[in-house]
């Protein structure tokens, strides 16, 4: 029996926290999440509030400039011959 109970606290505190999270935009549930929780693990946040884990830890990154030479370049070309 105390191993339910200590079951049932767990779930009542992942409940608590998970309304007061639930609501936010992805962007603001990102910011909700705490690695050092003391009682809730990462990965059980991210499965509680419907987000990918990868997406905590992605940083994107800006076009190099290259990239964007190429691109005005293919654009210029679309631009003045459409069906080449």
């Amino acid at each position: 029996t105390a191993m339910l109970y200590q079951q049932i606290g767990q779930l009542k505190v992942e409940l608590d926290w998970v309304k007061k999270n639930l609501a936010l935009s992805v962007a603001e549930k990102k910011e909700r999440i705490d690695p050092t929780h003391p009682s809730i693990p990462i990965n059980r946040q991210f499965e509680l509030l419907g987000l990918a884990r990868s997406s905590f830890y992605y940083e994107p990154k800006p076009e190099t400039e290259q990239n964007l030479r190429l691109m005005r370049m293919l654009d210029q070309q679309f631009t003045a011959i459409p069906f080449y």
